[in-house]
């Protein structure tokens, strides 16, 4: 799955319209659209604003893991 699919899965999965999520994102719905269908370029602060809303790591969202959930790391007292 490429990059911009993995936008709209998320979005479509959320129930979220891509007018409210462009609200969100401060960017016009128009320009969202052109993430999704892979004319524009997604900037790194999109992903990261939208890894966080979604509960997903950045990793994910570029197709670099499998592994929807952002992993916890392992904190021990010294």
């Amino acid at each position: 799955m490429k990059r911009y699919e993995k936008l709209r899965e998320l979005r479509e999965d959320a129930g979220i319209s891509q007018q409210k999520l462009a609200l969100y994102l401060c960017v016009h719905q128009t320009t969202y659209s052109e993430y999704e269908l892979g004319k524009l370029s997604v900037p790194v602060e999109v992903f990261i604003k939208l890894s966080r809303l979604y509960g997903v790591s950045v990793e994910y969202m570029l197709g670099l893991t499998g592994e929807r959930l952002i992993p916890c790391a392992d904190i021990k007292s010294p």
